[in-house]
């Protein structure tokens, strides 16, 4: 498990997640600040996506209460496809620090120094922080590439 800290006392927690959240998962997906911006997957979808090796799914924790998850999907032996943040609740940073610590997951637990997303046309970032740290994370991540390799 990584801890993230947020503004103000309260703290993100990073975990494997259960199959007992998938339901919650379907719920968060399902939300209308949500809904627009990924496909959501039925339970069976996350199900068989949560059975294969290739893919790592992060609960996301605020305090005790679940608030969002993330879908990793493993790729070679030295990279990360960031396949999906789902945030229940909107506008509270939960998702910049969710960010933050899967990058911490990612290279202390998976040692994993490559993160990589695809970016499609119809998809937008909503949050200017989370855009900001998009930039800065792939700024860093070019200029230490060479390291990495």
């Amino acid at each position: 498990m990584l801890t993230a800290k947020q503004e103000g006392p309260s703290v993100i927690r990073l975990h494997p997640s259960s199959v007992t959240e998938i339901a919650q998962f379907c719920t968060f997906e399902s939300l209308s600040d949500v809904r627009n911006f990924i496909i959501p997957y039925s339970p069976d979808k996350h199900l068989a996506e949560m059975a294969n090796p290739k893919r790592v799914y992060l609960s996301i924790y605020k305090q005790t209460q679940l608030v969002g998850f993330i879908i990793l999907a493993l790729d070679g032996e030295k990279s990360v496809e960031f396949r999906r943040i789902v945030v229940a609740e909107q506008g509270h940073g939960i998702g910049q620090a969710a960010m933050l610590a899967m990058e911490m997951y990612c290279t202390q637990q998976l040692d994993r120094h490559r993160i990589w997303l695809d970016v499609f046309a119809f998809i937008h970032v909503v949050n200017t922080s989370t855009k900001k740290w998009a930039t800065t994370f792939f700024q860093k991540r070019n200029s230490t590439e060479s390291r990495c390799s």
